[in-house]
């Protein structure tokens, strides 16, 4: 189900639609918005390999083509307890987060966040008036980006919507994705929270090693026992040393060398 701006959203775009669906699709990426985040299954594009809890991806809607474009990336409700997805800066007073225009997407593109009893998500319209002058129309490119932040452990699933193939009276809930992501978290091996599984980590891990956890599920111990099999062993050093040198955040800012 999605929200009642998304039906306007969807009345709005049929009409100016053209007949056929633009090359417009999602791209997953780490937070610095080049690598993208390695698939599980090459025959299965949208199923991504595990990332741990806190990490951060950038989702980038881009296209081919020059075309009339609205849709939307949205989750459940359910959903939205593992994972957020957010668009970027501070929206505007009509609900508007510009930061999350590209150029390429035109002058007067749209991204609004989205939230109702069943659904979060963020809708996205691009600018095309066909050569009025008035307007800088969508060229290819990236047109909008978002955020995406790992929150607990668990599946988290996204679908990607492009609401002009859908007729305006349509009932929201029987729009279907053209793309689903699938996002899988598992427990971070950050074990000292300073953004990066790196040496420091691994200290923390092995400090731990041969461990029995038993009740506390927040102890240090249970944080090592990846494999929950109520020890720390050669296991979980495996599933530890899958991340290495993986960040789970944005990369901390470098240090100002005019401030003491």
């Amino acid at each position: 189900m999605l929200s009642v701006r998304t039906v306007f959203v969807l009345a709005a775009v049929a009409v100016l639609a053209t007949a056929t669906w633009a090359g417009v699709w999602p791209v997953v990426c780490c937070y610095d918005e080049k690598t993208p985040l390695e698939v599980v299954d090459s025959n299965g594009p949208t199923v991504f390999r595990d990332i741990m809890v806190g990490t951060r991806l950038t989702i980038i809607i881009r296209s081919d083509e020059a075309v009339q474009f609205g849709g939307g990336l949205i989750m459940s409700q359910e959903d939205s307890a593992f994972g957020e997805l957010q668009p970027r800066g501070t929206g505007d007073k009509w609900w508007n987060y510009p930061d999350s225009c590209r150029y390429e997407a035109g002058s007067d593109a749209q991204a609004w966040f989205v939230v109702d009893p069943f659904s979060v998500g963020v809708d996205f319209v691009n600018t095309f008036h066909g050569g009025d002058r008035r307007f800088r129309d969508a060229v290819p490119g990236d047109w909008f980006i978002v955020d995406y932040h790992a929150l607990q452990t668990g599946s988290c699933e996204i679908g990607f919507y492009d609401y002009s193939l859908f007729p305006p009276d349509t009932p929201s809930d029987l729009f279907v994705p053209l793309e689903t992501l699938l996002f899988h978290h598992v427990p971070t091996r950050d074990l000292n929270a300073d953004r990066v599984v790196n040496l420091k980590d691994f200290a923390v891990f092995a400090s731990q090693w041969g461990a029995s956890p038993q009740t506390d599920s927040n102890g240090l111990d249970a944080a090592t026992d990846l494999d929950t099999n109520h020890r720390v062993d050669l296991d979980d050093l495996r599933l530890f040393s899958d991340f290495w040198l993986e960040r789970t955040d944005a990369p901390l800012p470098a240090a100002d060398p005019n401030q003491e």
